[in-house]
């Protein structure tokens, strides 16, 4: 399963954002915890975008490449990189 995390602002206020995405492209995306939007895998992947919003402004979920699960995180004028939302390497890893 692959698991991103990103720390966002709006409007001055701190968000979680996160996706999850299994083997298949199965996958969901979160904001503070709660699931803002999923899908069900094919077989070219999750979808290119994922459009949803957090706290009423737009943001998107933007895959790279063709069939790579690799996305980042559009919101307004910025655009957060996969490495930006990498999970720290657990220490027994």
């Amino acid at each position: 399963m692959d698991h991103r995390l990103w720390r966002v602002e709006v409007d001055g206020k701190q968000h979680v954002v996160e996706y999850k995405i299994k083997f298949r492209g199965d996958g969901e995306v979160l904001v503070d915890g709660a699931i803002v939007g999923s899908w069900q895998g094919f077989w070219g992947g999750p979808p290119r975008e994922h459009l949803f919003t957090i706290d009423g402004k737009p943001a998107t979920l933007r895959r790279r490449g063709i069939i790579n699960q690799q996305f980042d995180l559009v919101l307004g004028d910025k655009v957060y990189s996969e490495k930006d939302g990498r999970l720290p390497k657990q220490a027994n890893q």
